[in-house]
């Protein structure tokens, strides 16, 4: 059993932040942990409960978070009771349009008051 399928999907370059956090698995697991940091290491609130039942499916909405990068990591329990885990990445950037930066007035540098 493996994780098949994520969203966000690993390295993934987002420009608006993801609704939801989802993991496909190719076949049906108890997630035992989810967390998700930011690249200060800072856990974003998923409202993760370990499940009780296998399932191959698995949602949690997401906050709005803010541009950078972020880790997700899974622990999760094979039907067998063996452990699996891993871990992908995603990363979200500034949803601000470039027109929205502030530019200087090309006029400014040649006026001189004497």
């Amino acid at each position: 059993v493996s994780l098949k399928q994520s969203t966000p999907e690993n390295n993934a370059m987002l420009m608006q932040s993801p609704e939801n956090l989802s993991l496909t698995f190719s076949g049906d697991v108890r997630l035992a942990k989810v967390t998700v940091k930011n690249s200060k290491n800072q856990p974003v609130e998923i409202s993760f409960k370990p499940s009780a039942t296998p399932n191959k499916y698995f949602s949690w909405s997401l906050p709005s978070l803010a541009k950078g990068n972020y880790t997700v990591k899974w622990l999760a329990l094979g039907g067998d009771g063996h452990k699996m885990s891993g871990s992908f990445n995603f990363m979200l950037h500034n949803m601000e349009s470039p027109s929205k930066m502030k530019q200087e007035n090309p006029d400014s540098h040649n006026k001189h008051s004497h």
